[in-house]
Formats: structure tokens, sequence, C-alpha cells
């Protein structure tokens, strides 16, 4: 039998070798290309959590447009990033509210970023808190099964089952589950406070909430007093102390009801329901000289004005000047109400420091002796100095 000759021809070898480099090669190109495209994604993520930081820390130091179109941008460089939709969305609710719910274009971009960041993090419970809180504001029934979300994901917030109890009262008028909701975070919050966990500032609005329950059965006094408990726990809740004052004044309290009105409005000046309140009692008395934050030197003149929005119910004014610590000094305890300028010589002994200059309207026949008479003020700071 003749030999078969099994060696590979010559042509055959380089082939299979140039095949083998080419592999090689194209395993080369391959893992750069992907090298690349991964380094591109990884730039595109550090840039778009670095814009949402940024846009974040600008809210309200950088003009308006310039925030959204950063967060705008950081949902561009990565659009699987819920945080930048979520962080855009509250500044739109920030804004809807603002504006009284009148913008519909920005109600409908509002509930969509919500939902969409929603989408990309299903699971993370603030979102769905966040978005409730947005749709209570506006009205939207829908709020309910978002905080029922929330206590899904995150059953031990007191936050969220008051929040659901107060969006049952005022969206549903629904009592039975509202005070179902109130009692059990009222015992998850008195369970937190005691084990450490938190403040005492989270029973604010369970007390509110409990507020609402009693007016809506028609038991005021508990309503006004479970508002003063919400007071109690944060003293600068002006939504407490309008309810508060509303009942109080209703309730025939004028004394604390007037104060309470008066601390409703000083610590949301721009809420034009609480002044309208405020004002059927009280002037609004706004400080038009000395500026806040002028100095003046000891010994110098100072040119006091005022002017209040109304003259109900003041029976004099009264002006103090109030220094960082020590003994508040007494400018004029006596003056008309037609009275509305004063002109005060600063002593030479009085030390250097921030003031306050404050204004009282006073009226006994209103207040019969208590909280010392006092039915609103107005105040500016200022600096006295060599």
């Amino acid at each position: 039998m003749g030999k078969f000759n099994l060696k590979p021809h010559k042509s055959e070898t380089k082939h299979a070798t140039r095949s083998k480099d080419n592999a090689s090669v194209n395993k080369i190109f391959a893992f750069i290309l992907i090298s690349f495209l991964i380094t591109i994604l990884l730039i595109f993520m550090f840039i778009s959590v670095n814009l949402d930081r940024l846009a974040l820390n600008n809210q309200g130091k950088m003009p308006l447009e310039k925030t959204i179109s950063d967060f705008e941008s950081a949902i561009l460089f990565n659009p699987l990033n819920a945080s930048p939709r979520y962080n855009l969305a509250n500044l739109y609710a920030q804004i809807v509210k603002s504006q009284g719910n009148t913008d519909q274009s920005k109600v409908s971009v509002t509930k969509l970023l919500y939902e969409e960041a929603i989408k990309k993090c299903p699971m993370y419970f603030l979102y769905h808190f966040d978005y409730a809180k947005f749709l209570y504001t506006i009205g939207d029934e829908n709020a309910i099964s978002e905080f029922r979300k929330t206590i899904e994901l995150n059953p031990l917030d007191p936050g969220a089952h008051s929040s659901l109890a107060i969006a049952y009262l005022n969206l549903k008028n629904d009592l039975t589950d509202a005070k179902s909701e109130l009692d059990l975070a009222l015992s998850l919050a008195q369970d937190a406070i005691d084990k450490g966990l938190i403040g005492k500032d989270i029973l604010t609005d369970i007390y509110i909430g409990y507020g609402l329950y009693y007016e809506k059965v028609g038991n005021l006094a508990k309503a006004i007093e479970n508002y003063k408990l919400a007071i109690s726990t944060s003293p600068n809740k002006p939504y407490a102390y309008y309810k508060a004052g509303s009942l109080e004044v209703k309730n025939g309290e004028l004394p604390q009801g007037i104060q309470h009105l008066f601390y409703a409005y000083y610590y949301n000046p721009n809420d034009p329901t609480i002044r309208a309140e405020f004002e059927k009692y009280a002037p609004v008395i706004l400080v038009a000289s000395p500026k806040n934050g002028e100095t003046f030197k000891k010994g110098g003149e100072i040119n006091i004005t005022w002017i209040p929005t109304n003259d109900k119910n003041v029976e004099r004014y009264v002006i103090w000047l109030i220094p960082p610590k020590g003994d508040w000094i007494l400018i004029n305890g006596n003056l008309s109400p037609k009275t509305l300028s004063y002109k005060y010589t600063l002593p030479n002994n009085v030390s250097d420091g921030a003031y306050t200059l404050r204004i009282y309207a006073v009226s006994h026949k209103i207040m019969q002796g208590q909280l010392s008479d006092w039915i609103s003020f107005g105040e500016v700071k200022i600096n006295i100095a060599h």
C-alpha cells in the first residue's frame, strides 16, 4: 500500500496562523471597545451624580432656571438614575405649592417625574412618601394609595401613618380609618421616643391629625388641646398656631387665640389665609425705620417709624430695645395709636452688640391683663457700636 503524506501544505499553515492572528486582533479590539464604552458609561454616570449633587446644593442660591437645567442634564447623562428625577420633582412640587396649583403643566411634569423616579427605584419608601405629600397638596385622592405604599415599605414610620390619617380626614372624610392610623402613629412614635431613636417633634403632625379629627367630630376643646400639644413639640409650626388660634377665637378665648394667630402669621407671613384671619383682630406692623441690620453709635439718634395695616383694637404702642442678653430697655411705654413715629437717643452706657427693636400694639380691653396685653408686634434687628 502506498503511504499518504499527512503533512499540512505550507499555504494551509499560513492560513491557520493568519486566522489565529485575526482572532487575537478581534479579541483585543473587542476588549478595547468594551473598555472604552464602560469608561464612557462610568464618566457619564459620574457626571450625572455630580450634576445632581451640584444642583441640589445650589438650590435657592442659583437662579431657578439654572438649577432646573442642571437636574435635566443629570437625567440626560444617566437616564437610569432615579435621584435627579426625584430631586427635580421635589423642586417642581415647591413651585406648584407656591403658585397655588394654578399651573397644570407644572403639576403634570411633577407627577411624571415622581412616577419615573419610582419606576426606576420602586422599593425606596421616601419616593412614595414625597409623591404622596405632593398629591395631597393638590387634593388628589391617589395620595392615599401612595401613603399606603410608603407604609408597606416602612411600616414603623409614625410620620407615614399620621400623614395617611390626615389624608383620610381631608380627602375622604374617613374618620374611622383616620383615628386608627393616628392611634397607631402615636404608639409607634412614643415607642421610638422612649428608645431614643427620634425626637419629640415627630409627634407634631400626629397631634395636628388628632386636632383635625376632634374638630370634625365637634369636640373643639379636644381639638384645641391637641393643636396646643403640636405647638409644644414644634414651636415654629405656623399651621398649629393657626388652627389653635382660629378655634380659640371661635370659642371666645380671645387673648390666647389672637396671640396664636399672630404667631401663625409671624412664622408664615406669606400665607394670605393666615394673614386675613389675624387682621380681623389686630394689625400687622411693618417697621419702616430703622432698616434691618442698620448700625448706630452710642449716643446717636434713632428715628423709629412704623406702619400698621389697620388700627383694630390698638389702645397704645410700646417700644422696647432688646439686648442679646440681660434686661430689656423700655424706649416708650405709652404711645398713642395715632402716633407712628418716635425719636430715641441711645444711652452712652449701652453695651455693644446686636439688638432687636420691637414695637408692640397693646389692647387691655381685648387681652384683659393676660399675656402682657399685646396683640401684635413688628421688629427689626440693629447693631450698636462705638
